[in-house]
């Protein structure tokens, strides 16, 4: 079962939190990878399995990603959650102390820092109200 979304918050109080070294992995994330079930959005995007507030334009299905549009998705892809991790770090992220309940909330957290905290719009983190929730 995965905790993924608003569903965080349930997995936060379920799991004992680890560092966020212990998530990092340099492989894609294996939620990319699926194809057996996803969403499509209100607002014309690509939703992958589990992966709620990331997006890529159903226009741009089917044909290579431009890292430079979707710098999240394509990091995610080709470095895993470590490239994330320092991407959101070159970019003022700062590691909870307390640490992470799973790789998702990891993920998470740093998604939302890129968009709440940081004046570079990335168009792979949508919808931007999305990580203005409490969650």
């Amino acid at each position: 079962m995965g905790f993924n979304g608003r569903a965080l918050k349930l997995i936060r109080q379920m799991n004992a939190k680890k560092p966020a070294a212990e998530f990092l992995s340099e492989k894609p994330c294996g939620n990319l990878l699926r194809a057996d079930h996803f969403h499509a959005d209100l607002y014309g995007n690509y939703i992958p399995p589990g992966c709620t507030g990331l997006g890529i334009a159903l226009g741009d299905l089917g044909s290579g990603l431009d890292a430079a549009h979707y710098p999240v998705l394509s990091g995610l892809y080709s470095g895993g959650l470590k490239n994330l991790y320092n991407y959101a770090i070159k970019n003022g992220f700062t590691p909870d102390e307390t640490g992470y309940a799973s790789k998702c909330d990891l993920c998470f957290n740093m998604r939302k820092h890129l968009t709440v905290n940081c004046s570079k719009h990335c168009p792979d983190l949508t919808p931007g109200w999305y990580y203005r929730q409490d969650f």
